[in-house]
C-alpha cells in the first residue's frame, strides 16, 4: 500500500514500484487516513509519502491551473489544503511505527532505498525500481517538475506566507510534519 496527503509523490510511487513488479495489487490514492490504519493494524506492507505541507498545498493548488494568487486563490482554498493535510497525518501518526516514511526528497533521490527498507520489514521481495522505472513514470504521468509550475508555487508560497493566518496554520502544519518525520531519525 502506497499512501499520503495529495501532492506528496503519490503517482510517481505507485507508478514507478508497479511498472518494476511483475504482478502486484496496489491500494493508493484515497488520501485517506483509513487506509494506513487498517494495513498497519493488519500488518500489510505499507509506505506512507509525506511532504512539507506548505509546498505539497502549493503543488496541488498549482496543478489545477485555476488558481492565481490574489485571483481565484483565496485564503480559504490555502486553509482548507493545509487542514486536509493535518487531518491525515493526525490520523495516521500513531501508527507510523508499522509503516515505511518516505519523506518526498527520499522519494526522489533514493526510491529504491524506500522499496529495500519495506522489502526488510515486511520480510517481502520487491523489485526496487530502477531509474529507468523512475524516469519512466515520471515521463508518463506527466509529474515532471515544470518551469511554469516551479514558478507558481514559489508565488503561491510566497502569498501563503504573507498572510498571518495561513502562516500561522503553515507553523501548525510543518510541526506535524517534523512528529511524522520522527520515525525516520529514530
Amino acid at each position: 500500500m502506497i499512501e499520503g496527503a495529495p501532492s506528496s509523490g503519490n503517482s510517481f510511487a505507485v507508478m514507478a514500484f508497479e511498472m518494476a513488479q511483475d504482478r502486484v495489487k496496489v491500494a493508493h490514492h484515497t488520501h485517506l487516513p483509513l487506509q494506513v490504519i487498517m494495513a498497519a493494524q493488519w500488518g500489510i506492507p505499507c509506505i506512507v509519502l509525506v511532504r512539507d505541507p506548505l509546498d505539497a498545498t502549493a503543488s496541488l493548488v498549482s496543478r489545477s491551473g485555476r488558481y492565481l494568487p490574489g485571483g481565484y486563490l483565496t485564503k480559504e482554498v490555502l486553509r482548507d489544503c493545509l487542514w486536509c493535510w493535518m487531518f491525515f497525518y493526525r490520523k495516521v501518526l500513531r501508527y507510523l511505527d508499522r509503516c515505511v516514511v518516505c519523506e518526498f526528497e527520499r522519494l526522489k533521490m533514493d526510491y529504491g532505498g524506500v522499496i529495500s527498507e519495506v522489502n526488510g520489514r515486511f520480510k517481502k521481495r520487491f523489485v526496487m525500481p530502477s531509474r529507468h522505472f523512475q524516469d519512466e513514470a515520471l515521463r508518463r504521468k506527466r509529474v515532471a517538475p515544470c518551469e511554469a509550475r516551479t514558478g507558481l508555487k514559489r508565488q503561491i508560497i510566497e502569498w501563503a506566507l504573507q498572510d498571518n493566518e495561513i502562516s500561522r496554520l503553515v507553523g501548525y502544519a510543518r510541526s506535524l510534519f517534523f512528529r511524522v518525520q520522527e520515525p525516520l531519525s529514530g
